[in-house]
C-alpha cells in the first residue's frame, strides 16, 4: 500500500488537472464573494482570473524551458 502511494506521488499532473483546479478557485471564489457582499463582486473574479492566467502562463514558460534544458544535455 506505501508503495503504490508513493507512485501515485511521484506522477505529474495534467493540463487538465490544472484546468479544474482553476475552475475550482474560481467558483470559491465566487462563492465566498456572494456570501461576503451579497452579490458577486466581478472585480475579485476579473482580478483572480488575470492573476490565474498569468501564473499559468509563467508556469508553462519554465516548464517549457525546462524540457529543453533536458533535450540538450
Amino acid at each position: 500500500m506505501k508503495e503504490k502511494i508513493v507512485q501515485d506521488g511521484n506522477q505529474k499532473l495534467s493540463w487538465q488537472s490544472y484546468i479544474w483546479i482553476g475552475v475550482g478557485v474560481l467558483i470559491g471564489i465566487v462563492i465566498v464573494s456572494t456570501i461576503k457582499h451579497g452579490e458577486i463582486n466581478w472585480m475579485s473574479i476579473g482580478r483572480a482570473t488575470g492573476v490565474g492566467a498569468f501564473l499559468f502562463f509563467i508556469y508553462f514558460l519554465l516548464l517549457k524551458g525546462k524540457r529543453r534544458v533536458e533535450q540538450k544535455e
